[in-house]
């Protein structure tokens, strides 16, 4: 069987349900920053937002890049609100992250207070010995291919022994061609999946029927 050494797992809509509606209040909250920050109607705000995070992985950067807003001004005026009105832990993701016996990984295109705050959110603290954002990425949001080769240099890791989680199936096309195992979150089939899950509690699963599991001790 395949030895897998690492699970790298998304954050949003991966770790808790794509319906909690957190990632929509976002989005609302980020055209309203848009149409604001930029003097922009409503409208237009909001397809230039869909457009930045086609374009560039994370609407954050295109404002940075294209406008000169800098991301921590962006996610301090989107984010000001209580993630636990949106999400709840799950005890079943917790189990589930702890039943994974390879390295967990967390690999999001968030900045890093976001991803603290998430965690606490969730109750996932500490579940998650290496953690890799947009600043560990230089600001580069998969699934530009960059973040992935950075994280794979920083885990000293081949992408052939490594598994990706995520709920976007373009986020697991640049891993698929690295070499990786790809799971897409959701029922819906994709290309770049090897694997469909609706609940991270069938992961561990998974990889202890299909793969060889190396226990992180064994060579972190």
């Amino acid at each position: 069987m395949k030895p897998i050494a690492a699970a790298l797992l998304d954050l949003d809509c991966t770790l808790y349900p794509p319906d909690a509606g957190l990632v929509e209040r976002i989005d609302c909250n980020l055209t309203a920053f848009i149409a604001l920050r930029l003097g922009l109607p409503q409208a237009q705000a909001d397809a230039l937002r869909v457009r930045y995070w086609r374009e560039y992985g994370a609407t954050v950067r295109g404002l940075h890049l294209r406008h000169g807003i800098s991301y921590e001004d962006c996610y301090q005026q989107v984010c000001a609100f209580d993630f636990r009105d949106y999400v709840n832990p799950d005890e079943r993701v917790a189990q589930a992250l702890r039943a994974i016996r390879c390295l967990r990984v967390l690999f999001s295109n968030a900045p890093r207070a976001y991803i603290d705050r998430m965690l606490a959110a969730l109750e996932l603290e500490g579940l998650f010995p290496r953690l890799y954002s947009l600043e560990f990425c230089d600001y580069q949001a998969k699934p530009d291919p960059a973040p992935y080769h950075r994280v794979l240099a920083d885990l000293g890791l081949p992408a052939e022994q490594c598994l990706m989680v995520d709920d976007r199936a373009d986020n697991l096309v640049p891993a698929k061609a690295l070499g990786m195992v790809t799971v897409l979150m959701g029922s819906q089939p994709a290309p770049a999946a090897d694997h469909h899950l609706r609940h991270l509690a069938e992961l561990p699963p998974l990889l202890e029927a299909c793969y060889q599991v190396i226990p992180a001790e064994d060579w972190a």
